[in-house]
């Protein structure tokens, strides 16, 4: 499985360079904007159900698992928050979706549908780190146990402060 294709993380398709602008990428579309907007708009969404918030973070955890088992190389974000996270609907689920026409029930029945069918993605790694990890320095150093068991460590903390 390619990264981008992994249904948690906001897809890359490519790198396009702009004369005078320099280099641009492109990226799937999240038709439903950012986490952030969804959590302080109050007024499109005056109650978001527990189940929604959840799945959402299910799927944030799912993204970020497979950044974080990429072996050689661990990708950490380094950036998550909600503005970060977009959420984007399945093509089938987006073409089934209820025209936000007709009024107040038209767009009830629009909103109801992207909750029931939007998908948490993991997106902006402008300041994401590709770390090595201990199973890879492990077997760089004879093969050697590492003493880590569970989830790898990918991070070794650099100062005091960062405990």
């Amino acid at each position: 499985m390619r990264l981008q294709e992994h249904p948690n993380l906001i897809g890359l398709f490519g790198v396009l360079e702009i004369p005078d602008r320099g280099l641009a990428l492109v990226l799937e579309l999240a038709d439903g904007g950012a986490l952030r907007q969804v959590l302080n708009d109050r007024v499109k969404f005056p109650v978001l159900p527990w189940g929604v918030r959840m799945r959402w973070l299910l799927q944030t955890a799912q993204g970020l698992g497979v950044l974080h088992g990429l072996i050689p190389r661990a990708v950490i974000h380094r950036d998550l928050k909600a503005a970060n996270i977009l959420l984007g609907t399945p093509l089938g689920a987006a073409a089934a979706a209820p025209a936000a026409e007709g009024g107040e029930q038209g767009q009830e029945a629009f909103l109801q549908h992207f909750l029931e069918h939007s998908v948490a993605k993991v997106a902006d790694f402008g300041i994401a780190e590709v770390m090595e990890t201990m199973a890879t320095r492990a077997s760089a150093n004879g093969g050697g146990s590492s003493g880590v068991a569970g989830t790898l460590a990918v991070r070794a903390v650099s100062s005091p402060h960062e405990i």
